[in-house]
């Protein structure tokens, strides 16, 4: 007897010849639904006797699908969405396996049914060139102690027919070299040149042929090169962020420290520390914190002696490689002092400080003698003192806007800086005052050059004076020079009536080999007359040796005059 079951109730589509089924005495027909309630079912043949008889009050009873006790092959589970049902267990029955983590599949382990990775990745592999390195995964991560060339025969075990691996140089420094086994013969490698080189961070993708016998590439990828480095490290104690900066020397005390930091890579971690001495309790070294681009570091100790040096030296992890190099630096140095004053005589501490008050003077930290003042302005009853720690000896030579000036020893005295330094100084003063505003004033290591000078004076006699000297150039009609060589073209000279041709340098230099007409090329008649002592418009006295023409007017209208 065919017949559908729903619950509780049972559906006749049709009923079979010679047999009757009556619900509670009443016979039916086809396409009927039946409930077993009240007296129940009967089915009978034709003679009336009863076949099946279905008891009312009964039904259907409804089972979960695993529910471990009717179903007998089943073990209990409730049905939660996501789940799969997988033969489970060493006596096999159906159970639920629940849903796996997101993006993973099903797969086998070669007994049971469970969810895995897209990939599955290998401890990483440390290669050395003759050991093979294994197939035993779908990804295999490789490193090394130094770059390697494999030469083991066969350079990777033998996979599967169709089995994929990606295999991939982890190290962060060294080179892996595969060979095709054109070249290697039976590294079982078949690349896409002789060799590939997988370089910190590349990949090689590999299937395995069967037929081929052989891992073939499929795909090689290298990465760009970076080399981890720390581009710029800077230290800002007040006075502006420097790799390498000074500070005036002081009595004691602590500065503060701000760090900038940039770099090729992606720092990790990062310490700062301070060379000896530096350190004023036990707060070195100071920890960075992300992104290690800034830092405001503890105090540190000031220096107390000229020359102390505090080297910051930074360790940070860039890309997995701690990086100590550059470091930034401080210096202490002692102030050097350039300016007016009117005192005429030694300074005073006080004096000193004030010499750099205005922008008619200046000062530098240095630790050198010598050096170039520029734009040092004064003004009637003024004069340009220099004054540095006498530690470093004197100066024998100056010079103002180029020309050798004479500058007077003013002895030593004590001198206490803006930090509370003391020390003892050495003081220089220029021998002439009211030299004008923006006068270059410098202190130097050699004789500078003195002035050379060209033009006419009413004078036909064998000696020139001091003053005639100076007013060589004093018009257009002449001309003069810095420089420690005659050697040169002087333009538009002009000698008038009653005026003869001067030319004028020091002795110490070599005298003129011609002097002649720059149109013409003739040479001027003249000679050395007697030589001198010239004192300049600094102060600075030497002897001069002096020519003269022969004649007067030589040039009424102008001329340029061309010395060798």
């Amino acid at each position: 007897m065919s017949q559908f079951i729903q619950k509780g109730k049972l559906w006749l589509p049709h009923r079979p010849p010679g047999i009757v089924v009556k619900d509670e005495g009443s016979i039916l027909g086809r396409f009927r639904i039946v409930d077993f309630v009240g007296a129940g079912v009967v089915a009978t043949d034709e003679g009336g006797n009863a076949k099946v008889t279905i008891s009312g009050g009964g039904g259907v009873q409804s089972v979960p699908l695993l529910d471990g006790s009717e179903h007998t092959d089943t073990g209990a589970g409730a049905v939660v969405r996501g789940d799969v049902i997988t033969g489970q267990g060493a006596t096999p029955k159906w159970r639920r396996l629940a849903k796996g983590t997101v993006s993973y599949l099903l797969g086998s382990n070669g007994t049971d049914i469970l969810w895995q990775a897209p990939f599955t990745a290998s401890d990483t592999q440390t290669v050395v060139a003759g050991t093979a390195f294994l197939a035993n995964a779908s990804v295999v991560t490789l490193d090394c102690t130094g770059d390697v060339i494999m030469t083991a025969v066969p350079t990777i075990a033998a996979g599967s027919d169709g089995q994929v691996l990606t295999v991939i140089n982890v190290d962060s420094v060294d080179d892996i070299t595969l060979q095709d086994s054109g070249v290697l013969s039976g590294s079982l490698l078949r690349l896409g040149t002789e060799t590939r080189v997988l370089t910190p961070g590349a990949s090689i993708l590999l299937v395995y042929s069967t037929d081929m016998g052989a891992w073939v590439e499929q795909r090689f990828n290298t990465l760009v090169t970076i080399t981890p480095s720390i581009d710029s490290f800077t230290v800002d104690i007040g006075a502006g962020a420097s790799s390498s900066q000074n500070a005036e020397v002081d009595s004691g005390g602590t500065h503060p420290a701000t760090f900038a930091l940039s770099y090729t890579g992606v720092p990790s971690a990062g310490t700062i520390d301070v060379s000896a001495g530096g350190d004023p309790a036990t707060d070195w070294p100071t920890t960075l914190s992300s992104p290690y681009t800034s830092h405001v570091g503890p105090a540190f100790n000031k220096g107390t002696s000229v020359g102390t040096v505090r080297i910051f030296t930074p360790t940070i992890t860039i890309n997995g490689v701690p990086i100590s190099t550059p470091t930034c630096s401080v210096t202490y140095y002692n102030r050097r002092y350039c300016g007016p004053h009117s005192d005429g005589a030694q300074l005073t501490t006080a004096e000193i400080l004030a010499l750099d008050a205005t922008g008619a003077g200046q000062s530098a930290l240095s630790n050198s003698k010598y050096g170039t003042f520029n734009n040092i302005d004064t003004v009637s009853g003024e004069f340009i003192y220099y004054c540095f720690r006498s530690a470093l000896g004197t100066v024998a030579w100056f010079s103002i806007e180029n020309e050798i000036a004479l500058v007077n020893d003013e002895g030593i005295m004590s001198h206490t800086n803006d930090s509370g330094k003391v020390e003892n100084f050495q003081q220089y003063r220029s021998e002439n005052s009211n030299l004008g505003a923006n006068k270059d004033f410098r202190a130097l290591s050699s004789q500078p050059a003195n002035r050379i000078y060209i033009g006419p004076a009413v004078n036909g006699m064998d000696v020139i004076t001091n003053a005639q000297i100076l007013a060589l150039d004093d018009t257009a009609d002449g001309e003069s020079i810095v420089s420690s060589t005659v050697a040169r073209t002087y333009t538009d000279i002009q000698i008038e009536t009653g005026e003869y041709l001067w030319f004028v340098h020091p002795d110490r230099i070599s005298d003129l080999g011609s002097i002649k007409d720059g149109t013409t090329g003739f040479a001027i008649a003249g000679s050395y007359r007697d030589n001198v002592t010239h004192t300049n418009q600094y102060g600075y006295s030497e002897t001069y040796r002096c020519w003269r023409s022969d004649n007067p007017a030589i040039y009424p209208t102008g001329e340029n005059v061309v010395v060798t």
